[in-house]
């Protein structure tokens, strides 16, 4: 990914949360949709996604090869 700035901050959270590519859960599969994204807006709004999921502001499901980000549900 040729993102400097985006891979910067993928960097410093991966350290930070003790993640990385290979992992099998949501952060590794976004992890490796940041890595691969050919255009900067489309990594740029995975890193986003995957911020506000280590935070809890969102989760995060795969449908029909799609990656959805909801806020929980409160009740």
């Amino acid at each position: 990914m040729p993102y400097t700035r985006i891979q910067e901050k993928l960097t410093a959270l991966m350290e930070a949360h003790s993640l990385s590519a290979d992992d099998t859960g949501v952060e590794g599969l976004l992890i490796r949709l940041i890595d691969t994204a050919t255009d900067p807006q489309e990594a740029q709004r995975y890193l986003n996604g995957l911020e506000q999921h280590l935070r809890g502001d969102v989760s995060v499901s795969f449908a029909q090869g799609d990656v959805l980000f909801r806020t929980p549900y409160s009740g």
